[in-house]
């Protein structure tokens, strides 16, 4: 059960929720499984999860673009 997160911001295009440019990008990778969220401080979000994938960059590039394209979940 190796556990492992990483953690840093990024400027992208502004919250739909709240207008911030300024969102973290957290990366977990736990046992085989991969998740990758970018959050922004009012608590909107986009993620993705992955099984059995060594594509980091790639998550966190899908990630990003997703959040870029307006696609992004409510603040819980």
């Amino acid at each position: 059960m190796k556990s492992h997160t990483e953690k840093h911001k990024v400027k992208l295009n502004p919250c739909k929720y709240c207008g911030e440019t300024e969102v973290e990008i957290i990366y977990n990778r736990f046992n085989n499984q991969e998740h990758c969220v970018a959050q922004c401080k009012c608590g909107a979000y986009v993620q993705k999860y992955c099984i059995n994938t060594p594509l980091a960059p790639e998550l966190e590039k899908t990630v990003i673009a997703i959040w870029n394209n307006g696609n992004i979940s409510k603040p819980l």
